[in-house]
């Protein structure tokens, strides 16, 4: 699904993901349009002071679900692949209340859960790659010790290899 940023409205300058496009329009709307459903209000900052319960608070997610004109809508190079229900999130949403509050809800716990688990993948990288730098200094501070031009290119070679498998790590 194709992220795109609104350009208009409440929600200018928020970030969405294309639900359903409809290229030619629709009955009700003779014109291009979407179904998208977004991020009203972007977790804060967390930080390991904070306790588990500020943390909590802080990482919740306000999200939207809306019909938009394609004019209001800026296309971006990326696309996620959250899965959504069809089933709940849909046009007839719009007609009922209750539908409405479970397809925000349905939208609300995918971003979260999407969320909390880049958080979490984002700490364990960012230990593995305090641990990485700890081997390479390491590595760098022992290399005093090596004179000769194969000792010197084999320690060049692991310097490139703990480099190589940090960037592995954050791709």
């Amino acid at each position: 699904q194709k992220v795109v940023i609104v350009l208009a409205g409440r929600y200018a300058g928020r970030k969405a993901v294309v639900i359903k496009p409809y290229d030619e329009g629709s009955n009700e709307r003779g014109y291009g349009h979407a179904l998208i459903a977004g991020i009203g209000r972007y977790p804060r900052k967390v930080t390991k002071k904070m306790g588990k319960k500020k943390q909590a608070r802080r990482n919740k997610i306000k999200t939207f679900v809306k019909v938009v004109n394609y004019n209001h809508l800026m296309a971006t190079r990326y696309t996620v692949d959250i899965n959504f229900e069809k089933s709940l999130i849909n046009k007839e949403v719009f007609r009922d209340a209750g539908l409405r509050r479970k397809a925000l809800r349905d939208v609300k716990d995918k971003f979260e859960e999407r969320y909390l688990s880049i958080m979490n993948l984002s700490s364990r990288l960012n230990c593995i790659k305090q641990f990485q730098l700890k081997r390479l200094s390491h590595i760098i501070d022992h290399s005093l010790l090596y004179t000769t031009s194969a000792a010197y290119q084999h320690q060049q070679r692991q310097v490139n290899n703990l480099l190589l498998k940090k960037y592995v790590c954050f791709v």
